[in-house]
């Protein structure tokens, strides 16, 4: 059975599932440049598919996860580049979500969408999800 794996460009790719040495959740190499990737389990996956946004810390820093209308889960920083509104208590509209503050909009790779006269970007976390369990993976000089 194939699973997805999500990366920060939004794009889905196929991967094998089953426990492969040297690789992450969904097949993802677990090792890269510099170090190598670290995951941290977030929790079954399904949970994050209710239409809202779920408040998660990983790697020391606040994230916002949702799932928009095709049920891939996205992760992206918790804080509005804007006005440091927090999007964890936003609204999920279709493929994006909305901030709180002042209803400026990101989709699930941190493009600003929508409602805002700069389009200031959001960082957007790798995810994967391995039997049905959702995994975000640590961002370059993210803390452990």
């Amino acid at each position: 059975m194939a699973e997805a794996v999500a990366g920060a460009d939004g794009v889905l790719a196929a991967a094998a599932s089953g426990a492969v040495p040297g690789r992450g959740p969904g097949g993802v190499p677990a090792t890269g440049p510099g170090g190598g990737a670290r995951w941290h389990c977030l929790g079954p996956a399904e949970s994050f598919r209710d239409g809202n946004p779920h408040g998660v810390r990983a790697f020391g820093t606040d994230l916002v996860a949702f799932a928009g209308r095709a049920g891939a889960v996205r992760i992206l920083d918790a804080r509005c580049p804007h006005m440091g509104g927090d999007l964890r208590g936003g609204r999920v509209v279709g493929d994006a979500i909305d901030c709180p503050v002042h209803q400026w909009r990101w989709d699930g790779s941190g493009r600003c969408i929508g409602g805002s006269p700069k389009l200031l970007p959001v960082r957007a976390w790798v995810t994967g999800e391995r039997d049905g369990l959702l995994y975000v993976r640590a961002a370059e000089g993210a803390a452990s």
